[in-house]
């Protein structure tokens, strides 16, 4: 973590792991204090947050939910989150983050007659024990088979939906906008390539993607950069060659926007990625 010279008091505290254990899985455990979070995040992986303190709402596509103490949140690979409202100073939450291929293998294997999926949305309790179980074991020092097994513990519980969110429907023009930048998301794309795309004014563009999607184009733009950046940083390239791979226009630009996304410096983070034990 940067020290405090490099942060002010409240600004987040975030920390990463990748188990060794577990390869496929990262840990990510966060608290902050008067600090204003990241306008939009996103993931490719599986993400399983189960908030410890606090109270606030944060936007999923279109859907608004409340996040509290015990509450357990399932996000597909690529759902954009919003924060909305605050209700207390404090907040702090512990998220697990599933590489989408092995959440696949699993099921495919778990279940060889199908009819199961992982499903997003607000899960219960018993899939909050059950991160906690495993967080309790890869935090302890376990042997690989209790953490492995109460990984495959926990998906089986996160494969129970209690509270699903609605399905998030996407008009074809807008799908087609969102497909355009992820395609090209290191590019400097202007509304008016997109308006000539898909055929909508690009006024009622910006708003139909912000009511669909969740957010508007150049943020959900930014923040496909900074996914795919988050990547490349956890594998070791060099921060100029991650700037201009993924659309920023230096270091400089790429640093300032990751901080604010991830609460900590490239540099950090990449250190925290590459931790093997806890």
């Amino acid at each position: 973590m940067p020290s405090s010279k490099e942060q002010p008091s409240d600004a987040p505290e975030v920390k990463y792991l990748r188990p060794e254990a577990l390869p496929s899985i990262m840990l990510v455990s966060a608290r902050f204090r008067g600090a204003a979070m990241a306008p939009s995040t996103m993931d490719r992986r599986w993400t399983f947050a189960l908030t410890d303190e606090g109270d606030g709402d944060v936007l999923i596509g279109r859907t608004e939910v409340r996040m509290r103490p015990g509450v357990m949140l399932a996000l597909e690979p690529g759902d954009c989150v919003t924060p909305v409202r605050r209700r207390s100073d404090l907040t702090s939450f512990r998220t697990m983050l599933v590489e989408p291929d092995y959440a696949a293998r699993f099921i495919e294997t778990a279940y060889p007659d199908g009819g199961v999926k992982l499903r997003r949305g607000l899960l219960g309790e018993p899939v909050a024990q059950a991160l906690d179980a495993l967080w309790n074991a890869v935090m302890g020092g376990d042997p690989p088979l209790t953490q492995e097994s109460l990984l495959a513990a926990f998906l089986e519980a996160a494969s129970d939906e209690t509270r699903p969110l609605p399905p998030a429907p996407m008009t074809p023009p807008i799908a087609r906008a969102k497909k355009l930048l992820e395609e090209r998301y290191a590019d400097d794309v202007r509304l008016d390539e997109l308006e000539a795309a898909i055929g909508l004014s690009r006024f009622y563009l910006v708003r139909r993607f912000r009511a669909e999607v969740g957010m508007p184009p150049h943020a959900y733009q930014l923040a496909l950069r900074l996914d795919r950046a988050r990547v490349l940083v956890a594998e070791g390239v060099p921060l100029v060659e991650v700037a201009s791979r993924c659309g920023f226009t230096d270091q400089s630009h790429l640093t300032r926007h990751f901080r604010r996304a991830t609460g900590v410096a490239p540099g950090a983070y990449a250190r925290s990625a590459r931790v093997r034990r806890p």
